[in-house]
């Protein structure tokens, strides 16, 4: 299964981004 995380940053520490459809990133775990 594949998860998809919006974020603040390129890797997996950086902080959550509430806004899905306007984040910086979205990281796929």
């Amino acid at each position: 299964m594949k998860i998809a995380v919006t974020s603040s940053g390129q890797e997996l520490s950086s902080p959550v981004d509430p806004r899905f459809g306007r984040a910086a990133y979205i990281i796929i775990v």
